[in-house]
Formats: structure tokens, sequence, C-alpha cells
């Protein structure tokens, strides 16, 4: 159950930051190693230099490719804060308030109070939702132009470490009862359990 207003008998029970060092180093090291995982065997079974994407011409075919990777990365962040903006609004979490934190990140909040069972698949959606378009663009691109999708994969799984270490190593760790008061980069969980 989800509310608007927190419940009488509920008191904060931990914040996360994902903008702590601590967390934040770890988060960020978990993002290269999946990134390192996902685009290693790949570029060992598809080398990227020898696909259209990838094979400069002149100086203004690498400008047009650096042009289009800042354009992909950043559209590819709005597409997963997207993604959350809808499972806030599908879970009960109510319509989501956009925003940035430069240089990390863009995010989206939500202002109610959401149960962990719900924050979880918010959480998780963009993993799943996203790796699954990507991954049958994949399949439908021409061989020459694999890494433009597959690198927009292998991104998405690596920008996903925040929200898969809240949800899988957080998250089940907390109360049954508890509820996710999510600012963009910081959570509140709150609980009737004292911590």
């Amino acid at each position: 159950m989800n509310y608007d207003t927190l419940p009488s008998g509920y008191s904060l029970y931990r914040n996360i930051d994902l903008n702590t060092d601590k967390v934040k180093t770890w988060v960020q090291l978990a993002a290269f190693a999946a990134l390192l995982v996902m685009v290693v065997p790949a570029a060992i079974v598809m080398p990227p230099w020898r696909t259209q994407a990838f094979v400069p011409v002149s100086w203004l075919s690498v400008a047009y490719l650096l042009l289009f990777v800042a354009i992909s990365v950043f559209g590819y962040l709005l597409l997963h804060e997207l993604v959350h903006g809808i499972c806030f609004r599908v879970f009960g979490g109510g319509k989501a308030r956009y925003g940035q934190q430069l240089p990390n990140y863009l995010y989206a909040a939500s202002d109610r109070y959401i149960a962990k069972s719900s924050y979880v698949l918010i959480g998780l959606a963009p993993l799943v939702v996203l790796t699954i378009l990507f991954g049958i663009a994949c399949m439908f691109v021409p061989p020459s132009w694999f890494w433009i999708p597959y690198f927009a994969l292998a991104s998405n799984v690596a920008g996903c470490a925040g929200d898969v270490y809240v949800c899988l190593f957080v998250l089940p760790r907390m109360p049954k009862d508890a509820l996710v008061l999510d600012s963009g980069t910081a959570m509140q969980i709150f609980s009737r359990e004292v911590a």
C-alpha cells in the first residue's frame, strides 16, 4: 500500500544517499565492472572497429560519431528516468518529479510513501524494460550497426547499478512494512520497527 502522508506509528528507519562517497564509489565500480563484462566479450566476437558504425573516414566523421554518442547517452538517461516515472504512476507512486543533480544524475522522484514491493518494481523497471528493447534492437539491426544498440544495452545494465544496489541489496533487508520516500538520489525508508 502506498500513502500520500506517512502513516501513524512510522518513523525513519534508514537513509540511503547514492551521493555519499562510500556508496557512490561502490556503485560506480559495479557499473564499470558491468560495462566491462558486457563489452569485452562482445568486442572479441565482433570487433567494433570492423563495423560500419565505428569506422571513421575523416575528422568530420569522428566529430559526428562523438556527437552521436553524446546525444545517445543523454537520450538514454532521459529514457531511463522516463521509465521510472511511468512506473511511479503505474505502481502507485503518483506523478513523478524529474530533475538533475549535475554532474552525476538525472532523476525521477516521488512525493508518496511507496511500499517496498512496489518500489522494487519501480526501481528495476529500466533494467528489465530497456534491456529487452535494446536486446531486440541488437537482433534486428544489420551486423555492421550492431554496436549502436549493443552499447546502449551495455550502458543500460551499467547505468542501473544504483537501482540494483537499492532494490536487491538494501530493500530486502528492510522490514516487511517498509515505506520508501524517493527524492531522486536519496531515499528515506520508514517503518514501524525501530532500527
